[in-house]
């Protein structure tokens, strides 16, 4: 399935919905949830970087952005034609519309009540069947509303989402948050992955980012963010070689991996939500939330802090 196809299908009701994200209080404490909130603000302002050159491009062809700009693009989507550039576009536009909705999201019953994340539902052929008027998500900073359920009668199904309000199978990725030695840094979860194919999303389940606790607390003590110092440890070959030293798994990491801090996941997690079908393109290996994600921070790059990244990831200065 191609990329234009992906896109054109989830933006189809965006025009009619509300977006909203509220973050859960009980798990991100203190510091955390100030910080959960300054990446969902950051990811949101890369995002309009994007809908501001492009906006204009869309609207006469005379506003093409800048070669970097669009060199850029075209390293991170398949190509660079005016209808993918519109698709593209159409996510970064969805994941500015979100705003900050304050709520204590697990003992406010009211808005438990009312609450409804099916913002865009699609029928198994990719065709939209339904558009609510909201389209909600909540962060959680561990996953803790995962709860023990010893009382249903299925073998393969101990546990229960109090979020979602739904059974989570046993062997779930979503356990893995669960896991003190995981290294999954966040999971998304929303009604195009239903528990079981006969049994229909719940009414009143928003959709759901949850972070891994440990790796999470690692981001906030260390204040990992995307900053300048962030982009001069970046250029630093001394780094960039104690790491690749430190876990040889990691040859390949490029300095521009180093700029892929917790704004960089909260992009692609937002992305994820927006974005129902998954795929790769005709080539293999491709990724839409990887893509939005680099190509906002690239753009940002260039915009801001007068940098390029190059074929080999590498961070040139532009002059």
């Amino acid at each position: 399935m191609q990329l234009q196809h992906i896109v054109t299908i989830c933006l189809a009701g965006a025009a009619a919905a509300e977006y909203r994200y509220a973050i859960d209080r009980a798990s991100c404490r203190g510091a955390m949830y100030d910080k959960v909130k300054h990446y969902v603000e950051v990811s949101q302002r890369q995002s309009q970087l994007v809908v501001d050159r492009f906006g204009p491009y869309l609207e006469d062809p005379d506003f093409r952005p800048n070669d970097r700009i669009m060199a850029a693009f075209r390293t991170n989507f398949p190509n660079d034609d005016i209808s993918t550039v519109r698709n593209v576009h159409g996510v970064y536009e969805q994941i500015t519309r979100y705003t900050y909705y304050d709520v204590d999201v697990r003992t406010d019953e009211s808005y438990r009540d009312k609450r409804d994340g099916k913002d865009l539902r699609l029928s198994t052929s990719g065709t939209l069947t339904d558009a609510s008027p909201l389209g909600l998500k909540e962060i959680f900073c561990n996953a803790d509303h995962i709860i023990k359920d010893e009382s249903r009668n299925e073998k393969n199904i101990h546990w229960f989402d109090t979020a979602q309000m739904v059974p989570v199978v046993d062997g779930d990725p979503l356990l893995s948050l669960k896991d003190p030695t995981s290294n999954s840094v966040t999971l998304v979860t929303k009604d195009s992955r239903s528990w079981t194919k006969d049994q229909g999303w719940p009414e009143h389940a928003p959709g759901v980012i949850a972070f891994h606790p440990r790796i999470l607390k690692a981001y906030v003590d260390k204040n990992t963010r995307f900053d300048s110092d962030r982009l001069n440890r970046a250029l630093s070959p001394t780094l960039l070689d104690g790491i690749k030293r430190a876990h040889p798994r990691l040859r390949d990491f490029k300095p521009v991996h180093i700029l892929r801090t917790p704004e960089f996941t909260m992009l692609q997690e937002m992305t994820h939500m927006i974005v129902t079908v998954e795929t790769d393109d005709d080539d293999g290996g491709y990724r839409l939330p990887d893509g939005i994600a680099l190509f906002a921070l690239m753009v940002d790059l260039i915009e801001n802090y007068k940098y390029e990244v190059d074929e080999e990831g590498k961070l040139i200065r532009i002059h």
